[in-house]
């Protein structure tokens, strides 16, 4: 399940892209550090590798970035990004289970901004993620016998890209309105049934520049 179709993800990244032309201001003092605090609703979707449906699950986000600005429109950008957990409960004739996912993320790479104007623009940053993955499973067995729960923990790597719009004024502190993509992979792929987990989020945020 996507928040927007392929084709209008490209075509967004097309128009960031013809705005780099802009004559807007570019030879303002560079700010060399920005530290960004962003929330919002992130769509999770674990896709089982052996090709069953996946599942999707709505949840909150919060991340934290670190910039540090090599030009007015390049810079390195890393951080830490917290997805609060999942959860889903099925049944069989046995009892009821329920399964817990916890994703905390995270990632390394770059940043391009686009400037419109002398104080608004718009950027793309993509690059690689670390994640951990906490999988919980709880069991009850409708009372024929005692409840049980178990959890493990995987670590691996994978990839994101985000493409936004960033409003600076006075250059000391900015907002950002973003689209966020960030994929998982082979998350447990030493087990039976592993998968991939994709993370698509709307955030919006505040940061300061130093």
């Amino acid at each position: 399940m996507s928040l927007f179709p392929r084709r209008a993800q490209l075509l967004i990244i097309l128009l960031l892209t013809l705005t780099f032309p802009s004559k807007a201001e570019t030879n303002q003092d560079v700010k060399q550090y920005s530290i960004d605090l962003i929330s919002g609703l992130t769509l999770i979707d674990i896709t089982p590798k052996d090709k069953e449906p996946p599942v999707t699950n709505l949840s909150a986000t919060i991340q934290t970035s670190f910039s540090y600005n090599l030009t007015h429109w390049l810079s390195l950008d890393t951080g830490l990004t917290l997805f609060n957990e999942v959860t889903s409960r099925d049944s069989d004739i046995a009892g009821y289970y329920t399964t817990t996912i916890k994703v905390h993320t995270a990632h390394l790479g770059g940043q391009v901004y686009l400037p419109i104007t002398e104080i608004f623009g718009s950027y793309v940053r993509l690059g690689g993620v670390y994640y951990r993955v906490k999988l919980s499973v709880e069991e009850s067995f409708n009372n024929i016998k005692e409840s049980g729960r178990d959890s493990a923990t995987d670590f691996g790597q994978g990839y994101y890209y985000a493409i936004g719009f960033s409003l600076n004024p006075e250059h000391k502190i900015k907002f950002r309105f973003e689209y966020q993509y960030q994929n998982l992979l082979d998350v447990f792929s030493d087990s039976s049934r592993p998968f991939d987990i994709s993370c698509q989020s709307i955030v919006v945020g505040a940061g300061i520049l130093f």
